[in-house]
């Protein structure tokens, strides 16, 4: 007997998508770079909104053991940038494409292995019955919004090239921390009020 899961897109998760859907994301294809995609994936559990995240193994190419969205590399069987945001996610950790539902697009971000990464935020139902891929998957994280929205869990430091939120043992940093920037934004200029 599975989990009974549903899926919670309130007020604040409808805001986000209005904000999403009234503006045009920045693309950074022209840069003839390598083409990547990621989900965002924001959802509230029963002790607040918090955003998923994975440690990567030792066993990947790249980013091996960095804090990671789900995502990857565009395949030429992918006939879009989301489906590969989609494809990626469900092999890394199990979410079928079905329970996704997309609330809009991030602007694109650099990764220093030579990507371009198209960030898509979307939000899934809770609870999640997660099945990360042994091979690519360490650790899975439910983030709360609240420890990143928390200032004595970000600073500044020149290495990263961006921000770098820290979260229990975890570093989160580069690409990964750039993205999380943008969508802290957008919940900032949507009226989130409060993790």
């Amino acid at each position: 007997m599975g989990l009974e899961v549903t899926l919670i897109k309130d007020g604040k998760l409808e805001q986000i998508e209005r904000l999403l859907n009234s503006r045009q994301a920045k693309s950074l294809q022209g840069l003839k770079l390598k083409l990547s995609a990621v989900f965002v994936l924001l959802y509230r559990t029963y002790f607040g909104y918090v955003v998923l995240l994975n440690k990567r193994t030792q066993k990947v190419k790249f980013n091996k053991g960095e804090i990671c969205f789900p995502g990857g590399g565009m395949d030429k069987s992918d006939d879009s940038l989301l489906a590969t945001a989609l494809r990626e996610t469900h092999e890394e950790m199990g979410i079928r494409s079905v329970d996704v539902d997309l609330l809009g697009e991030l602007d694109e971000t650099t990764t220093r292995t030579g990507f371009v990464i198209k960030p898509f935020l979307g939000t899934i139902p809770y609870p999640y019955e997660f099945n990360p891929n042994d091979d690519e998957v360490e650790e899975v994280l439910e983030v709360p919004v609240a420890t990143l929205l928390d200032p004595n869990n970000v600073s500044e430091v020149d290495w990263a090239h961006s921000r770098l939120y820290s979260y229990k043992h975890h570093q989160i940093y580069g690409a990964t921390a750039r993205i999380l920037e943008q969508m802290i934004r957008v919940m900032e200029e949507s009226g989130w009020d409060g993790a």
